[in-house]
This record gives structure tokens, C-alpha cells and sequence, in this order.
């Protein structure tokens, strides 16, 4: 029986188990991130529907849902993953600070790109240069087990580094093949260095926004000396950061691939409006190589 509805469960806690279960049904392994809400669904494992915890329950198609008819999930073909998918944590992002509120979409970007260019299953090295509690490359893991991720953060925790990204990527000593830069707010600091430093095929994620940025906030460093506009004094601030806010991404990505050592091959963007205005948040996967 479907539950893609009710008052059993809160939309928050059902959205944290779609993220635990990577927004992929548990039985077909279909890609519901891009689904809308009414086209997903959680399944409680053991039939009767009266058990909701978090481990009784996984995310579900429809079509699934609908024709499991309260089988045995121990003998479907998937049940030893599903056996490992339940038992995983189930994080509610209760802090304003963390942007997965389109994690669909960035799983979504994350997993076209991903499939371009390591979809072959071998091995592959990802710097999560702002993990965080980890949960983007948790959740791709699932479908690119093959990955061997490296988490750095500003704050030491249980598997990740207490490391400066900026810093590593500006020093030049890395060798991954993916860097996943999904940080609240500006990654053009990151995104200067590596440019600064790639000597190698690499694919790039970047995250630019947050959640409830207002049209006039004030506009990355990187962004207003790369456009000029800390020499236009005259300009009123509203119109400053508001040109700023609307076309400095684009300027500062093609302005840095001119200017170094790598080109841009393939690249693609999904964006989520976050309030009203101009506050958006964009997320970009980008493939570099050097030029020559």
C-alpha cells in the first residue's frame, strides 16, 4: 500500500529518509530525485503498516509499492542491500545553515555527470571539500561504490579531515579525479585555486547560494574584483550587488577558464529560487582538462 501521504509521519522526517535512501525506490533502484512529491512514496517493510520507524520504512515507487502486496521483503532480490539501506542513519537538517533542501536536484546533476565520465566502475578519487555530515556522497555511493571519497570540513568529526580545501587545492598536491565543492554560500575561492592548479582531467561540483539570501546581500570578494565593480564607488549598493548577485557567476566561470591552464568540455546546471528576488541557489557540475 502506498504511503506517499498521511499524518503518520512528518514531511520532514519522510524527506530524511528519502535522503537516506538516496531518493532511489529500494526495490527497482529507479531515480525518484527528480519525481515530483506525489510519485514517491515510502514502503514499511514488515506489512500492517503500524510499525514507523525509520528502518521499517523505505523509499518506494509507486509501481513498487503497489505491486509488492505485502511480500516477504527478505526475498526479494535486493534484500541484502536493503537490509544495509535500512539500518542507515536518518539525519533531520534542523540548522537554516545546511542547503539540501534541492538535494534532488544535486543528486540529480551529481549522478548525470558521474555517468558521463566514471559510470565505467573503476575506482576514482572525490575530495567532498565541504562534507558536512556527509549526506550527498553517502547517498551516491550507493550507485558509484567505486568512488573513494576524502572528506575535509573546517570541523574534525569521525571520518573527515579538519583541513583548509582552499588551501590544499591552491598548493597544487592532489590528484582526484572529482571535487565536490557543495559549500553555504560562495565556491569561488575554491574554484580560483583549482583553476590555478589543475594539471589533469578533473570533474567539479559547485554549489553557489544558500537557502533565504536576500537581493542586496553583499557580493563574493572574488566576484566583485573579477567584474570591476569595487572601482565603481559611485554606483549605488542595491544596483551593485544586485548586478553582481545576477550575472558574477557566469562572469568569474568563463573569465577563470580564459585565464588558465584548463577548458571547460561538458558542462551543466540546475538552479532552485529560494524566496523572491534575485536570491537563488545554483548548483554546477563542470568537467576541466588542460589545455594542449
Amino acid at each position: 500500500m502506498p504511503t506517499g501521504s498521511g499524518h503518520w509521519i512528518t514531511p520532514e522526517r519522510r524527506e530524511a529518509i528519502y535522503r537516506r535512501d538516496g531518493y532511489l525506490c529500494a526495490y527497482c533502484g529507479r531515480d525518484l530525485s527528480l519525481e515530483p512529491a506525489s510519485r514517491r512514496s515510502l514502503d514499511h517493510l514488515e506489512a500492517g503498516h503500524t510499525d514507523h520507524r525509520n528502518e521499517n520504512l523505505v523509499t518506494c515507487c509507486l509501481g513498487c509499492n503497489g505491486g509488492k502486496c505485502d511480500a516477504d521483503w527478505r526475498t526479494h532480490r535486493n534484500a541484502e542491500e536493503i537490509d544495509v539501506l535500512r539500518k542507515r542513519p536518518v539525519r533531520l537538517h534542523r540548522s537554516k545553515k545546511k542547503d539540501h533542501g534541492d538535494l534532488a536536484a544535486k543528486l540529480a546533476l551529481r549522478r548525470q555527470m558521474l555517468a558521463s565520465y566514471h559510470g565505467d566502475g573503476a575506482p576514482f578519487r572525490v575530495l567532498d571539500a565541504c562534507q558536512g555530515a556527509g549526506t550527498i556522497w553517502g547517498a551516491l555511493r550507493v550507485d558509484f561504490p567505486a568512488a573513494r571519497v576524502t572528506g575535509l570540513d573546517r570541523k574534525a568529526k569521525a571520518g573527515r579531515l579538519r583541513m583548509d580545501s582552499v588551501r590544499l587545492l591552491a598548493s597544487g598536491r592532489w590528484d582526484f579525479d572529482v571535487i565536490d565543492v557543495d559549500t553555504y554560500g560562495s565556491p569561488w575561492r575554491h574554484w580560483e585555486a583549482l583553476l590555478a592548479t589543475a594539471r589533469r582531467p578533473v570533474l567539479v561540483f559547485l554549489t553557489h547560494g544558500q537557502a533565504g539570501v536576500p537581493a542586496a546581500s553583499n557580493v563574493p570578494r572574488e566576484v566583485s574584483a573579477a567584474m570591476g565593480l569595487d572601482g565603481l564607488r559611485r554606483l549605488p549598493p542595491t544596483l551593485r550587488n544586485t548586478v553582481g548577485t545576477k550575472f558574477g557567476a557566469s562572469y568569474v566561470l568563463v573569465r577563470g577558464v580564459r585565464a588558465s591552464a584548463v577548458a571547460v568540455t561538458a558542462a551543466c546546471q540546475t538552479q532552485s529560487r529560494r524566496g523572491h528576488g534575485l536570491a537563488v541557489t545554483r548548483y554546477y557540475g563542470l568537467r576541466l582538462e588542460p589545455k594542449g
